[in-house]
């Protein structure tokens, strides 16, 4: 039986070092609900989004770190390590406030803003990955820019999907009242 249980135990540790992926992807993807809904402040420039996205970057930075850490042996990788992926995920901080800045504001709508930044995320997660050597992490990203044409799907055909979640619960009222409706008839007959 304990044969069975060890078997068993690298499979589930497995499965329990993929947390850190998912809270990846959540926070990215609570990012983008929140560009795309909070909108900019009274400023008409959006720091509060600046705060959120720049949130983000140590949780991805920490989970580069903690992925690459047991590869690396020495001291001199180990630096090497967080040298890399502190001055990779600061270029992704100082890409975001180009984005954010008020010139650049300009020639984008909310969408776009949203869009941009999650397709940046993305990018800056593979490439970390890349340098963290770290496939689990390079998936993370590849995830991350899938996400970008689902969520476009989405929102292009959010009124359709409305209509027809409208109308499903509609129809299955109807039904719903017309099957009481003979089912009553027919007791009383």
């Amino acid at each position: 039986m304990s044969d069975m249980t060890d078997a068993a135990e690298p499979h589930r540790s497995w499965w329990r070092g993929l947390w850190i992926y998912g809270v990846m992807i959540g926070v990215a993807l609570v990012g983008i609900a929140y560009t795309v809904t909070g909108g900019p402040d009274e400023t008409g420039v959006g720091p509060r989004l600046v705060w959120v996205w720049g949130a983000i970057i140590p949780i991805y930075f920490a989970a580069c770190v903690w992925h690459g850490w047991d590869s690396t042996m020495t001291r001199q990788e180990k630096l090497r390590l967080v040298g890399t992926q502190a001055l990779h995920w600061l270029a992704f901080l100082a890409a975001m406030h180009i984005i954010r800045l008020r010139q650049v504001q300009g020639l984008m709508n909310d969408d776009a803003d949203g869009v941009t930044l999650l397709i940046l995320l993305a990018l800056g997660t593979f490439l970390a990955g890349v340098h963290a050597w770290s496939l689990p992490i390079c998936l993370t990203g590849i995830v991350l820019c899938l996400a970008v044409p689902v969520m476009a799907f989405i929102e292009q055909t959010a009124l359709l999907l409305v209509v027809l979640v409208a109308g499903a619960v509609i129809a299955g009222g109807v039904l719903w009242w017309l099957y009481r409706r003979a089912r009553a008839g027919s007791v009383t007959a």
